[in-house]
């Protein structure tokens, strides 16, 4: 079979023809597609799924929150192995598990609400009748039998409605697609129920019941006045699953454009991280207000009110004539008086140890897997697939700066390896600046470029991950040993992230002095300072082909636990052969300190002169090195040039010129006969 998916003019129909557009996604159809080892699922063809870069199928992660775009709608039809799933938020259906029965149970549907489409398959006597149901609805379940059953399905739920079944059978449409789709009212749904209940029963129906979750938010809602006054105001537009209100801004007449439905959000209490709920408007001239605002235009008393004031307000809480907060040209001490401040939870990239909008410090000894590492976190969060330790993953965009590795022959392929989606990756190659008239590239710098850093990640928007690999190489002119002029070049960088909610990972590596995991983190001490949450990558001081993922410090998360994992080989369908990081199980207890103690009592532990060669051999495996930017990636390895050229000299590193007026470059030219140290051989 040349085509398991659904065909380009089905893809079509259901978008267009019927206007299910927002409502559809992927399933993988192709039952000869290997699951991603870094995916939880566990069929194919059954549930929302996609391939990524290595053509394997990975699902697509909180799914139910996903409204699909028409340009993806054109993208996904050209994929001859990806039927159509339809989300049954607006369209319900009558999900027929009985072949016994089915005749009979279509026979009392359509009976007492006329005919609905069916969709059917040739093998099977199981059927579903589409319908549609305005409002929220929850899934119901009559059981038929000790395997069979008549299923509604409802939010949080879907169906593949074109493409190839897994057991090899394509999904039809009796009487051909349908060109309507039937609207019912939850009083004939309720009838229709209530007599397939009464004629097929074996047992009670069962109607899904709220979660705790669900109950804390009604709960929440029940005990919110602000709540209440806004629906007895006639503001209230809709309310989402995880109990956010979008609502009429009461300010609307200052806006100076017309707001979308979203565009003004009230959180009740104990939702969104909020104890006393929280009010959030895009338009400009709302940007100062605040849930006091709110509260006060509804009548509703506001703790903060209760105070009385030890002082008049600081200039930067002013209020103008409009209720807006306007900021002075005073100088002074600027102060936030806290209840204006909203409190927000941490944004996580991986639950518990890379949070969103702070920097990370990834660090570790060259030749370890510390880019392996970037790959993996790279992949997962260009396909929101969920991370190692099964925790949720919010799919975003990444931007990758990279001074060591060559993006066609060595970062693509790490990120093929790993499943990544290469659309959703950037590699940041230059900077270009104007100079004199002219228009000249030069590379990106921590300390000259934040601006130009700023611009893309608000012109590219959804940038979850930003990886600078490795930061010593961005540092310009800053001394990398000098804390003030560190901090001072981090400030920024923390900014950024915060503002554009985007991670920021810095990769370090080690010194070669003794001490503690944060002493042995190279340059100044302001890198560990300034980053949230730092990891050290060692290894197993009794496995050697074992890494360890160890934090170092985590001011916000979980620092007690680390990970390990292996370095594998692998080769893409394209013939290049890469790596990728492959992990365990069992979490790892050792803390950073004790894994650097042990591999301190390991005899033939590898010298300064064994590093250099090392880093030697990494940095010009992939051909010639101009000489000025060997020196350069030299700085913040902790090595120093007398070391390099000691190993240069006994590698038998050649020195050359590029051309009558070329650079001198470093070549080693023989490379197969280099025997790599300890700390690098398990890569080769």
């Amino acid at each position: 079979m040349s085509r398991y998916g659904a065909l380009p003019e089905e893809w079509e129909h259901f978008s267009k023809t019927l206007g299910l557009t927002a409502d559809l996604l992927p399933v993988v159809a192709n039952p000869q597609r290997s699951i991603s080892p870094n995916s939880s699922l566990t069929d194919l063809g059954k549930v929302p799924s996609r391939l990524n870069s290595a053509g394997e199928v990975s699902g697509i992660l909180d799914w139910t929150s996903k409204s699909t775009a028409p340009d993806a709608i054109a993208k996904w039809a050209g994929e001859p192995d990806y039927g159509i799933c339809v989300q049954t938020r607006h369209i319900r259906a009558f999900d027929i598990d009985d072949p016994g029965n089915a005749r009979d149970i279509v026979a009392v549907i359509e009976g007492l609400v006329g005919p609905l489409p069916k969709r059917i398959r040739k093998n099977s006597g199981k059927c579903l009748l589409v319908f549609k149901l305005a409002g929220r609805e929850s899934k119901r379940v009559i059981e038929t039998g000790e395997k069979t059953a008549i299923e509604l399905l409802a939010n949080g739920q879907q169906f593949v409605a074109c493409g190839t079944h897994p057991s090899g059978a394509r999904i039809e449409w009796e009487g051909g697609m349908p060109l309507v789709i039937p609207e019912l009212t939850l009083e004939q749904v309720d009838r229709v129920w209530a007599e397939l209940e009464k004629r097929f029963a074996v047992s009670p129906s069962t109607k899904s019941k709220a979660s705790d979750r669900d109950t804390v938010l009604n709960n929440a809602l029940l005990a919110d006045p602000v709540v209440a006054a806004l629906k007895d105001g006639g503001y209230t537009i809709r309310n989402e699953r995880d109990g956010r209100m979008h609502i009429t801004c009461p300010w609307a007449e200052e806006h100076s454009a017309e707001s979308s439905d979203s565009a003004t959000t009230y959180f009740p209490q104990f939702t969104g991280g909020y104890e006393s709920g929280n009010f959030v408007c895009k338009h400009a001239h709302c940007s100062g207000r605040t849930i006091g605002d709110l509260r006060a235009f509804l009548g509703i008393s506001t703790a903060a009110t209760d105070f009385t004031p030890v002082a008049d307000p600081l200039p930067e809480d002013t209020k103008n004539n409009n209720g807006k907060n306007e900021k002075t040209n005073k100088e002074g001490l600027m102060i936030h008086r806290a209840h204006t401040i909203e409190q927000q939870p941490i944004s996580w990239l991986w639950p518990d140890r890379i949070a969103r909008g702070k920097v990370t410090l990834i660090a570790g000894s060259p030749g370890l897997g510390k880019s392996q590492l970037t790959a993996y976190l790279s992949a997962t969060v260009s396909t929101g697939v969920a991370w190692h330790d099964k925790s949720a993953c919010r799919s975003g965009r990444v931007l990758i700066l990279s001074a060591e590795d060559d993006p066609a022959d060595t970062i693509l392929p790490r990120l093929s390896a790993v499943g990544a989606d290469l659309e959703q990756i950037g590699i940041v190659e230059c900077v270009r600046i104007r100079n004199q008239g002219k228009l000249i590239s030069r590379g990106f710098s921590l300390k000259d470029d934040m601006a130009a850093l700023d611009e893309a990640l608000g012109r590219i928007g959804g940038v979850a991950l930003v990886v600078i690999d490795p930061i010593s190489a961005y540092l310009g002119q800053t001394d990398s040993h000098n804390n003030s002029d560190v901090r001072a070049l981090l400030a920024p960088v923390a900014a950024m992230a915060s503002k554009h909610d985007t991670a920021m990972i810095g990769v370090s590596h080690l010194n070669k002095g003794a001490g503690s995991a944060i002493d042995r983190v190279n340059g100044s001490g302001a890198f560990v300072a300034a980053a949230r949450a730092s990891f050290l990558i060692t290894k197993d001081a009794s496995i050697s082909s074992r890494r360890m993922f160890l934090p170092v410090k985590n001011n916000i998360g979980n620092d007690k636990s680390g990970l390990a994992f292996r370095i594998e080989s692998i080769q893409l369908p394209s013939g290049i052969n890469t790596s990728r990081i492959v992990w365990e199980d069992e979490p790892v207890l050792m803390s950073a300190d004790e894994a650097l103690s042990m591999r301190a009592k390991q005899p033939g532990q590898a010298s300064a002169l064994d590093d250099a060669k090392a880093f030697l051999a990494e940095l010009l495996r992939g051909g010639p090195v101009l000489a000025v930017d060997v020196a350069d990636a030299v700085r913040g390895h902790g090595l120093s040039m007398d070391t390099i050229r000691r190993a240069k000299k006994e590698m038998g590193v050649a020195v050359d010129k590029k051309g009558n007026q070329g650079a001198w470059r470093w070549v080693l030219s023989d490379f197969d006969k280099f025997e790599a140290p300890d700390e690098f051989e398990d890569l080769q």
